[in-house]
């Protein structure tokens, strides 16, 4: 269950490139325990922000807005804790996944993979992150303030 990952994860990864990144995995309940809350930041070493994406983890979907294109992803579920868009082998379109790979209780690897149509499917990020803090669900009909 998604649920279980609630809370905030940290650790260090690199991009495509092979640039070091520190990055921070925020996952909040949503009220009633029917989702979580996304938001995933990736920070180069001279401290810049390389991006930020925010969304929403509900059901057998995870949908957030790509700030570097300002385009709103909906991935479906695949297998447990992995999310994506597209035929990873097919070359003719778009494709994007997500994969929340646990561990441990408090340990993840979180990659996001992608192609471009003509291009091959291929990490774009990768981080060990661990959990830094559990966050609880809020009561139903009640949102955390």
């Amino acid at each position: 269950m998604v649920e279980k990952l609630a809370g905030r994860w940290e650790g260090d990864g690199t991009t495509f490139e092979d640039s070091p990144l520190h990055g921070t995995l925020d996952l909040e309940p949503l009220a009633g325990g029917r989702g979580l809350a996304v938001e995933f930041k990736a920070v180069a070493a001279d401290g810049a922000v390389l991006f930020r994406h925010r969304g929403i983890l509900a059901g057998d979907r995870l949908a957030f807005l790509d700030d570097a294109i300002g385009e709103l992803k909906i991935l479906d579920r695949r297998e447990e804790n992995v999310y994506g868009s597209g035929e990873p082998s097919s070359g003719e379109s778009y494709r994007l996944e997500v994969s929340f790979h646990v561990a441990s209780e408090d340990e993840m690897d979180l990659t996001i993979t992608s192609g471009l149509p003509g291009e091959p499917f291929t990490p774009r990020v990768r981080a060990h992150l661990s959990r830094t803090s559990v966050s609880h669900a809020p009561p139903a009909g009640r949102t955390p303030s």
